[in-house]
């Protein structure tokens, strides 16, 4: 018969290897929980949003999916390593209580004829036209639960994207009932998180056809299939602010200073901008354009700088969302990523 010390001695250092590769791969207990969760019993990652309490949800109109079916969502706590701690509770809380203090939206209102601009133009948005788009986008599953992250979750999973999330919205200072873009923004879960714990009021566009229809479905605001690299359609000054997260990236450099001035034209003035996962080198050059910090104040955006109609700031985005850098929290599994803040002045309106 086997002892049980001579069971026991493999079995230990099995776990102490196994321990070694989580931590060295920059893999939590959390992220692995996913993996029992989704690869191993076939559970979606997904919560219906009515089975979510509503004390964790701001509440409002703009939560619901609009001419659509059961909002569904990540429902997912932030990292114990992620920058910001706050709890679904205390920021719906809070956003409820700014929503008491703000008036009541009427038609002539420059907020609701703003909103209706983005709506309007959202109905009559181009196609996308053929031949555009990254092919493997296009195959990607919103419903597992995975969505666009799919090749890359286990180091940068739901609850690393709702770091990110939280933290943009936190420095970007959102409130409720303001308008925001997407730009890239995939099956629509950081939009549905923004709805339930800011009750922004909420636009996405992506060049990706199968996820723009499950988000039409199932998340928060309207969601258009087009190319975003080509924003003429909608009007200036329409949004409060933008967002982009691992999208920009993959257009060339000149095209890339393009879209941000585009995306300048259709913020109100002092909107603001944060776009994401620049220069992560995981990803790879053959999908993405390598583009140093310095080229955005120093010139894509300089004569904006030097005349004071924009400011500009660069950040690390392992600190940027980490409590510490070797934390945990490198989405995307890289230290060198930055993301990009752009705030519009108050005068800017080209």
């Amino acid at each position: 018969m086997v002892s049980k010390r001579r069971i026991a001695v493999p079995i230990f250092f099995l776990l102490v290897v196994v321990l070694s590769l989580l931590q060295h791969y920059s893999i939590s207990f959390i992220d692995l929980s996913y993996v029992i969760k989704k690869e191993v019993l076939g559970v979606s990652l997904l919560t219906d949003e009515k089975n979510i309490p509503s004390s964790r949800k701001c509440g409002g109109e703009d939560e619901v999916p609009g001419e659509k079916g059961l909002m569904r969502l990540p429902d997912v706590a932030l990292p114990p390593f992620c920058a910001v701690q706050y709890t679904d509770q205390l920021l719906a809380s809070r956003c409820r209580d700014a929503r008491l203090e703000l008036p009541v939206r009427k038609e002539g209102d420059d907020d609701e004829t703003r909103l209706e601009k983005a709506r309007t133009a959202f109905r009559s948005m181009p196609s996308r036209g053929e031949g555009n788009g990254m092919v493997k986008y296009d195959n990607r599953d919103c419903d597992s639960g995975l969505g666009l992250w799919r090749d890359n979750w286990l180091s940068g999973g739901f609850h690393k994207h709702k770091c990110v999330l939280v933290t943009v919205a936190e420095r970007l200072d959102l409130r409720p009932k303001e308008i925001v873009l997407d730009w890239g923004s995939g099956c629509g879960f950081k939009l549905s998180w923004l709805a339930q714990l800011y009750g922004t009021s909420n636009f996405g566009v992506d060049i990706a056809p199968a996820p723009v229809a499950w988000a039409q479905e199932h998340s928060s605001g309207q969601h258009g299939c087009t190319d975003a690299s080509k924003l003429s359609w909608i009007p200036a000054e329409t949004f409060d602010a933008v967002i982009s997260y691992g999208s920009l990236m993959h257009l060339p450099e000149e095209l890339q200073c393009s879209v941000v001035h585009e995306m300048l034209r259709v913020l109100r003035p002092l909107g603001r901008i944060y776009i994401g996962w620049f220069n992560n080198p995981s990803i790879g050059v053959s999908v993405g354009t390598a583009v140093d910090p310095d080229f955005w104040a120093g010139n894509c955006l300089k004569k904006d700088v030097l005349a004071g109609s924009v400011r500009v700031s660069i950040h690390n985005e392992a600190h940027l969302f980490a409590v510490e850098l070797d934390a945990g929290m490198v989405v995307g599994g890289s230290t060198e990523a930055y993301g990009l803040f752009v705030w519009k002045g108050s005068g800017r309106t080209s």
